[in-house]
């Protein structure tokens, strides 16, 4: 198997789990940005100019910081609430 067909097996599983995942925000962040990852990684793979090996590393440390920054307000956001459940926090409040 093709480590392209494994990458791309890979990111629908994670697509499929942020699908299911409707009631904990965390596991649905952490999906989404393991598919964001993958997808990151796809592409980087599949060039060999070394302008296009370059674009593909930014783009993982873009990706890597908005996963820091989006598990950050997450977690603060959960421990306001006391809960990672949707139907714990109140968005209007805010």
């Amino acid at each position: 198997m093709h480590l392209q067909s494994i990458l791309m097996f890979a990111a629908v599983v994670a697509l499929i789990s942020a699908a299911k995942q409707r009631s904990h925000i965390l596991m649905a962040i952490l999906s989404l940005e393991a598919t964001s990852l993958i997808l990151a990684t796809m592409y980087s793979s599949n060039f060999s100019y070394l302008s296009e090996d370059y674009l593909g590393i930014i783009l993982l440390t873009l990706a890597a910081a908005e996963t820091a920054s989006a598990l950050g307000l997450l977690s603060t956001l959960s421990r306001f609430s006391g809960s990672d459940s949707l139907s714990s926090c109140s968005f209007s409040s805010f």
